[in-house]
């Protein structure tokens, strides 16, 4: 009896068994077929140069594709792809073989918009690498050297070109001053890339004083923020023809002295006061005052200033 009942659980024992050996033999098989190819595998890598350019200039790229079987990285197509900022997807550009070691150099041309490049090869994909592009921008405005004046009667206008055309971009007029801004750049005033490029923008100038000016174009994205040439100016506030202001040379080197002097008509023997203030003051402060001559005409005692002075 005890023999009869062993027999079916032997069976099982030996079924169960037989149902696990072919799960273990797929497993194996399935392990094998992750092993490498007998090509090998690849990678492929990409440097590019420079990284900052004008727009239509030509950057390098080149690189190494490296392989388990050296043999198999010479001569291989390399494909380049770009994304040009703005745009969908990227796209095959240029293409070339490696050498003999696996390397790879390829030139590409014309590029005007920032963009991603890539490679690929051997079914290998390289890392990305950004190319920033600047535009091309001109500023136009009456001839350097001319002396501008404050106030909306004294309007001037400056126009340019931006290329290539990015129309309805931000471009932006900049004053530099250092009496006033410590040398940085500050928006006075702004305009929009037209058709063809064009674009025009009439200020007035409010603060008197040496100035730079230039503009500032913010692509939509298609380039990066890029500057105008500069052109320089002299800004002097409009004055009442009958009531001058005018200093003996400016500027002035430290620890020289400048006259202040000038004519107010139909004023002979009137009192007249000299405000001043530094860039960093705020408001006016009196800090001379003479009686007008009998022709109206008044100079002041030289001042000797030490600061960027207004008067």
């Amino acid at each position: 009896m005890r023999s009869i009942k062993l027999v079916p659980c032997i069976t099982s024992a030996a079924a169960v068994l037989l149902a696990l050996a072919p799960a273990g033999a797929s497993a194996g098989a399935k392990t094998a077929r992750k092993h490498p190819s007998p090509n090998g595998r690849c990678e492929v890598n990409i440097n590019v140069a420079p990284r900052l350019i004008e727009a239509g200039d030509s950057v390098l790229v080149f690189g190494h594709l490296a392989c388990d079987h050296r043999a198999n990285a010479r001569g291989q197509t390399v494909k380049l792809l770009q994304h040009v900022s703005g745009t969908a997807g990227s796209g095959v550009v240029q293409t070339t073989t490696t050498d003999a070691h696996g390397f790879y150099e390829l030139e590409t041309a014309g590029i005007d918009a920032n963009s991603t490049f890539y490679v690929r090869s051997r079914g290998a994909a390289s890392g990305r690498r950004v190319v920033r592009v600047l535009a091309h921008v001109s500023l136009n405005g009456p001839p350097e050297g001319t002396q501008l004046l404050t106030g909306a009667s004294n309007k001037v206008t400056f126009s340019g070109t931006v290329l290539p055309a990015d129309e309805g971009a931000d471009v932006v007029l900049q004053r530099q001053n250092a009496a006033t801004t410590g040398g940085e750049w500050r928006r006075i005033d702004h305009g929009r890339v037209g058709p063809g490029g064009n674009y025009s923008i009439t200020h007035t100038f409010v603060v008197p004083g040496d100035a730079n000016i230039r503009v500032l174009v913010r692509s939509q994205r298609r380039n990066i923020p890029t500057p105008s040439n500069e052109l320089t100016y002299e800004i002097s506030q409009a004055q009442n023809p009958g009531f001058t202001i005018q200093a003996s040379a400016d500027p002035i080197s430290d620890g020289q002295s400048v006259i202040i002097s000038g004519t107010v008509a139909a004023a002979a023997k009137t009192p007249v006061t000299l405000l001043a203030h530094t860039a960093r003051q705020h408001g006016f402060a009196p800090v001379s005052e003479v009686t007008a001559e009998a022709d109206g005409n008044y100079t002041f005692p030289a001042q000797s200033p030490i600061n960027s002075t207004f008067y």
